[in-house]
């Protein structure tokens, strides 16, 4: 698929809604130009979002989205995430940064203009905007992550950020009407429903398993048939609010349906004002009428707001009088020059018994599918699902798969490409089959002897067989392929290190961090893992300070790398500033409690301070972690012997050579001991 092509088909859904609404304009005669500004508004507003977004990525979730990103152009990514950095990049990450400029948009520009009063004006200027938002965003997806996400762009996210728009205008025109509440809770409301919608949708899409890629579809179709629908009942009506008004002045001119014959409804309003107002004066109330079409609509206005129950009261009297053709009485209050009311009752008059007509509270239907609350609740069962639901789906899933890939390879893998093959031998890999995995690299290298993907992913297959010499010879045949994969170095770097080459693992890091190729799905964090890696072997070499500067570079990459702290713990205790050790390594056990090597090595470091219950404690919750954990068996044991809590130390003892019962030195001390007590 052609570049020009792909970007047509992300953005021909916006371009169909667009026409849609030019449409109805021209059938309404209407002006385009608040569409064109809300248009115009939309694609403005990607720059501002894209910078913040960047800002946050980089400030609070160190660059975990921009890697996710970068991932999207590998071939062979695994783009599946943990759901506390889905939630992360979902919702503060995106979501919440594009949905707020957006409905600072809408307020600043649109919030006092005369057609923002209209329902249906509401939202689709609230949607016009969006999808001028979503317009540039899919160009650009499709530019630089490729024209394979291009028919998901069109189809999956245009509709999602138009929802998240309607949601939000809707929300904001109906609580305008219905709610007690200030205005500024209407917008703050509307911008949590329209960012419950859009970060739902992007957690479900990060954590990437099969029922949230299936909630996601479902999600979407429902989603639009219910927008649709709406629209369709807000099409139909005509809603608009009464604007402000002054004395007993009508409050806007509507066209008027056909009246009785020989009634003269020119005057009528005022003269059901006055009427009104008579009763009113001591309240100190002030009364304004409009009939719109059939809806009778009465404003009341005061220095406070006034009591809703006087809308019950206004009906009985207005069921008295004859007012012909008017079906419904819509009845307003707000305090004098505030530009919304405060509450809104709705009353219906009927045809056949008018003194039996029936009261209608709008703001009282479905109060449940109106409360935030119901919102969060439906927010955060859709993404538990999308996290708990895919394990027996996914195993189902993994087995056709399976399946699959057995048939292609019975049938001579007929059509299969060499990236088909990478991608076949990566999910084998996943499964723990190595062999198969490598056979499936090995056919994608004799379709494409200059696949360095694949002499890479072989490499990872063979140190998994515990074969280093194999995966360092692929790795070396990757590099002659292209020289600058960096992954290809910090893999050899790996290998080199469990063959005890320090040296040879040290050069490898140093070229993966000057290498401008693929550092993997993890793009720039893969940096951090280098620098701390790096900083093992040279704390390995005796260069404690080198070691210390290169896991302090980690940290500037990824704050929270737990392996950092790590190392940096072990290059501090080297050069004996013990207290500055013992806060790195709490930092290293506070990222990743289940470290039993963090843990025993806290033991270590406070054991030298000489805060011997502390170091107990410490080797405890390490064999807590790993029961066979041989250095920190000893090291407890060896411990309750020096404190001379002698009963606990046997049983120490006793414990470690049960599991380790060529442990000379173990039984020497057990033995010794032993002998004390005799």
């Amino acid at each position: 698929m052609s570049l020009a092509y792909s970007i047509l088909t992300a953005v021909l859904p916006a371009i169909a809604l667009l026409c849609y609404f030019y449409e109805c304009d021209l059938r309404q005669n209407k002006s385009q130009s608040g569409k064109v500004k809300a248009f115009l508004l939309g694609v403005s507003s990607i720059l501002p979002a894209s910078i913040i977004e960047a800002f946050v990525d980089r400030m609070l979730m160190h660059g975990k989205f921009g890697s996710y990103m970068q991932s999207l152009s590998s071939v062979s990514a695994r783009h599946s995430i943990p759901v506390t950095d889905a939630l992360q990049m979902g919702f503060l990450g995106s979501a919440l940064i594009e949905e707020s400029i957006k409905m600072l948009y809408l307020y600043l520009v649109f919030d006092k203009s005369k057609e923002f009063q209209s329902k249906k004006d509401t939202v689709i200027h609230a949607v016009t905007l969006s999808v001028g938002f979503a317009f540039v965003e899919n160009i650009l997806y499709v530019v630089s992550y490729g024209a394979e996400i291009a028919e998901a762009r069109a189809f999956m996210s245009l509709p999602m950020h138009a929802i998240a728009a309607l949601a939000m205008s809707f929300t904001i025109a109906f609580r305008r009407e219905q709610s007690h509440q200030p205005l500024w809770q209407a917008w703050a409301i509307a911008l949590l429903a329209a960012t419950l919608i859009h970060g739902t949708y992007n957690s479900l899409l990060f954590i990437n398993t099969f029922a949230s890629g299936t909630i996601v579809f479902v999600f979407v179709i429902v989603a639009v048939v219910l927008a649709v629908r709406l629209y369709r009942n807000l099409d139909s009506q005509s809603d608009r609010m009464p604007s402000q008004s002054v004395g007993n002045k009508p409050l806007q001119q509507s066209p008027q349906l056909p009246r009785s014959p020989g009634l003269d409804w020119k005057h009528k309003p005022k003269a059901i004002a006055k009427f009104l107002n008579r009763a009113l004066e001591s309240r100190r109330i002030n009364a304004s009428v409009d009939l719109d079409g059939d809806r009778l609509q009465v404003l009341l206005e005061g220095a406070a707001v006034p009591p809703q129950n006087l809308a019950q009261s206004i009906f009985k009297k207005l069921l008295s009088l004859d007012i012909p053709n008017a079906r419904s009485l819509k009845v307003y209050g707000k305090v004098e020059y505030e530009k919304v009311p405060s509450w809104s009752q709705e009353f219906v008059f009927t045809l056949s018994l008018p003194e039996r007509a029936i009261a209608v509270d709008p703001s009282s239907r479905s109060k449940l599918w109106y409360s935030p609350l119901t919102w969060i609740l439906i927010s955060v069962g859709l993404i538990s699902a999308g996290c708990f639901l895919p394990n027996p789906m996914e195993r189902f899933h993994a087995n056709s798969q399976a399946q699959k890939d057995l048939s292609a390879s019975q049938e001579g893998g007929s059509g299969y490409s060499d990236t088909d093959y990478v991608e076949q031998g990566d999910r084998k890999y996943d499964r723990g089959d190595y062999r198969g995995a490598i056979e499936d690299f090995n056919r994608a290298i004799s379709l494409n002897p200059n696949n360095a993907i694949a002499y890479n992913y072989r490499s990872l297959s063979h140190s998994e067989l515990g074969d280093l010499e194999e995966a360092i010879q692929d790795c070396n045949k990757a590099l002659e392929i292209d020289p600058e994969y960096a992954l290809a170095y910090f893999n050899r770097a790996g290998y080199r290190t469990g063959k005890n080459d320090l040296n040879g693992a040290l050069e490898d890091y140093d070229r993966a961090i000057q290498a401008k190729g693929d550092l993997g799905r993890k793009g720039r964090l893969r940096l951090a893992d280098i620098y701390a890696n790096r900083g093992d072997v040279l704390g390995r070499l005796g260069r404690y300070t080198e070691a210390l500067r290169s896991s302090q570079q980690a940290l500037q990459i990824a704050p929270k790398h737990q392996y950092a702290w790590f190392v940096q713990s072990m290059a501090l205790s080297y050069l004996d500033r013990y207290e500055e050790a013992l806060a790195a390594i709490n930092k290293a056990v506070e990222l990743d409690p289940p470290n039993a090597e963090a843990w025993n090595y806290r033991g270590n470091i406070l054991y030298t301070l000489q805060r011997y219950n502390e170091a107990l404690t410490s080797y405890e919750k390490a064999i807590q972690i790993a029961p066979r954990f041989r250095l920190a068996l000893r090291s407890r044991a060896a411990l309750l012997n020096e404190l001379g809590r002698d009963r606990e130390a046997l049983e120490a003892y006793d414990r470690l050579i049960q599991l380790y019962p060529n442990d000379r030195e173990a039984m020497q001390t057990r033995n010794a001991l032993a002998a004390q007590h005799r």
